[in-house]
């Protein structure tokens, strides 16, 4: 008898979590359209920094420099906030962060306050970025899975590509009428991403050991993140990647 009450409690808990799994999967691909980068922004991006914020074209290069060294940094930390908060959490707070990184973009004046807007973003990307491929991955984890999370990530790639596109269209007229217009338009995609995010849920609940062992993962995590840091100040190649990459960023 209880054999068969453990064999019952097995197949619900299989049917519910493959029920999450193809949840996840449909809604995937919707919200990698309004999530995968910043729509209604980058087409004016530079416009804005230089009239609305009276930054320079000097400056807008020194910003996109710390925005890559923030990308490399951020990576740590990032992956240790999604081990130890889990997939969803880590796309809700992923996504709650680049909403952040706006909303300190319209009010931070100057150079210093964009810097440090992007650091907001960078660890948001970051975090939101590996919890969403673990988080996909983990829903298509059967036979064929592989083929599947390509499927579905190329779907709602190709599908951001198609609003990106009318969005940049848009853009331009929008900053005419007023400068802040394009970057309200982006506030609203960041807002639809940070909503759908809560519709996702976790396939795997995380251990109990796992979860005690958080601060002995943060103390490696934090380490390893020092270790990063030197390397990078210390690398002539990694501060001539960090250059490269801004220049190319900005010609982008």
């Amino acid at each position: 008898m209880n054999k068969l009450k453990e064999n019952k409690v097995k197949v619900n808990k299989h049917t519910k979590q493959n029920q999450i799994k193809r949840n996840n999967a449909k809604l995937f691909p919707i919200y990698k359209m309004f999530s995968w980068d910043l729509l209604c922004f980058y087409s004016i991006e530079f416009l804005f920094y230089t009239i609305t914020k009276g930054v320079t074209a000097s400056e807008v290069l020194i910003i996109n420099a710390f925005y890559i060294l923030f990308k490399i940094i951020m990576q740590i930390p990032s992956v240790a906030i999604a081990d130890i908060l889990g997939r969803k959490k880590g796309i809700i707070i992923g996504n709650s962060l680049v909403l952040l990184y706006l909303i300190v973009l319209i009010l931070a004046p100057g150079m210093i306050g964009i810097i440090i807007a992007d650091f907001i973003c960078a660890l948001g990307y970051d975090i939101k970025t590996i919890a969403e491929t673990n988080l996909l991955y983990d829903s298509v984890a059967t036979k064929g899975g592989e083929g599947l999370y390509t499927k579905l990530d190329s779907k709602g790639i190709s599908w951001y590509y198609l609003l990106d596109g009318i969005s940049c269209l848009c853009a331009g007229y929008l900053f005419v009428i007023n400068n802040y217009l394009p970057i309200f338009v982006c506030m609203g995609f960041a807002l639809i991403s940070t909503i759908i995010s809560f519709k996702f849920q976790d396939i795997y609940n995380q251990d109990k050991e796992k979860n005690k062992k958080s601060s002995q993962l943060l103390k490696g995590y934090t380490s390893d993140l020092k270790s990063s840091v030197k390397f990078i100040v210390k690398s002539n190649r990694m501060r001539s990647y960090i250059i490269f990459g801004a220049i190319f960023y900005r010609l982008n």
